[in-house]
């Protein structure tokens, strides 16, 4: 039976970029309204619609690196998502290696 075991690495692989993300495009989001606020209201909406993007792109890259190539804490092993029908709602990752099912803490629907 494997041994489940919380991801040490998961808060600094994921959740400190992307609270990172979301300061910088909530910084940068005030300095583009206080742009629009002036005179230059045109640039500002395009600058607010850039921001968007790469907000969105930035969440979908980190989503990718971190989830989709989710590494094994202990060998570094590139592991798949653990299909467990009773826990579905789980990101859990399973090392055959090290025979530890890995929990990130995060739910689908959280």
């Amino acid at each position: 039976m494997a041994t489940e075991k919380k991801d040490p690495t998961f808060v600094n692989r994921f959740v400190v970029p992307l609270i990172a993300i979301f300061v910088v495009s909530s910084f940068l989001g005030v300095l583009i309204l206080g742009g629009m606020m002036r005179e230059h209201e045109r640039l500002g909406i395009i600058l607010f619609c850039i921001l968007l993007v790469v907000m969105v792109t930035g969440l979908g890259v980190l989503n990718h690196r971190v989830l989709g190539h989710y590494q094994c804490p202990q060998c570094r092993k590139e592991l798949p998502r653990h299909k467990d029908r009773s826990r579905r709602a789980e990101y859990l990752f399973y090392c055959k290696d090290c025979d530890v099912l890995w929990k990130t803490g995060l739910q689908d629907g959280d």
